[in-house]
C-alpha cells in the first residue's frame, strides 16, 4: 500500500455474503486492525562506499511476498470462525427435520449432590441459570440466564454455549464460544457449580460414574 502514510491503520474485515443481493450476510468476522510502519531511512559513509537509503526499500519489496501470507493467512482464519460460528447459530436457532430416537435419553443434573433428571422429549433443550429456560441450573453466578443448548441434529445429540463469550467444561476438557459437540452416553458437563450427565433414559442411577467430585 505505497499511498499510506507512517502509522496510518487498516482494519480487515471478512464477510460472507448472502445467496442473494436482497439478504443479509451470512456471517461477518472481528476486525483485524493493522498499523503501517516504513522501515527507517538509513544513509551512512564507510569510506568512499554509501550505503544507499534504497537498500531498506529492496529489503521491504523483498519482504512484501511474506506480509501477503500472512494477509491472506489472517484473513481466511477469521473467515472461517466466522462462517463456522454462523453455522452452530443456525442450528441452535433452526432444528432439522429428523425425528428423535425411539431411544430416550436424559440429562441428569447435580447441584449440591442432589440428583434431578430430565428426559430429552424435545429437539431443543435449553439450560441456564433462570427459570425460563427447559433446564434450570440454579442462580449460580458463574451460569448465565441463556448458557447453553442441548440440540437434536442430523441424528445425534450435540450441545453448543449461547452465546460466544461463554465456556462450558466437558469431560474435564474446558470448551469456551460456540462449539458443536457430539454427545455420547455418560458425557459429563460442568457449568459452574452445576454438573450435568447425558446418558440413557433407561439408566437412572447414574452415580458411580460421574468423575467430578461434587
Amino acid at each position: 500500500f505505497p499511498q499510506l502514510e507512517d502509522r496510518e491503520r487498516l482494519q480487515i474485515l471478512a464477510l460472507v455474503p448472502g445467496t442473494n443481493a436482497n439478504e443479509p450476510v451470512l456471517a461477518n468476522s472481528d476486525p483485524l486492525v493493522i498499523t503501517v510502519e516504513r522501515p527507517p531511512v538509513v544513509s551512512t559513509s564507510v569510506g568512499a562506499t554509501t550505503v544507499s537509503p534504497t537498500n531498506g526499500l529492496n529489503t521491504l519489496l523483498v519482504n512484501l511476498p511474506i506480509l501477503g501470507v500472512v494477509f491472506f493467512g489472517a484473513t481466511n482464519i477469521l473467515l472461517f470462525r466466522a462462517v463456522r460460528k454462523a453455522r452452530i447459530r443456525r442450528l441452535i436457532e433452526r432444528p432439522d427435520n429428523h425425528e428423535l430416537s425411539p431411544e430416550l435419553m436424559s440429562i441428569t443434573v447435580y447441584r449440591g449432590g442432589v440428583p434431578q433428571h430430565f428426559t430429552l422429549t424435545k429437539k431443543t433443550v435449553t439450560v441456564g441459570r433462570t427459570s425460563a429456560n427447559d433446564i434450570n441450573l440454579g442462580e449460580d453466578p458463574n451460569i448465565s440466564r441463556k448458557h447453553g443448548v442441548i440440540m437434536w441434529r442430523r441424528r445425534q445429540w450435540y450441545y453448543s454455549n449461547r452465546k460466544g463469550s461463554l465456556s462450558t467444561r466437558i469431560n474435564g476438557r474446558r470448551y469456551h464460544g460456540y462449539i458443536f459437540y457430539r454427545l455420547e452416553p455418560m458425557t459429563e458437563l460442568q457449568v459452574g457449580s452445576a454438573t450435568m450427565v447425558f446418558h440413557s433414559n433407561a439408566q437412572q442411577n447414574i452415580s458411580d460414574f460421574i468423575k467430578t467430585d461434587l
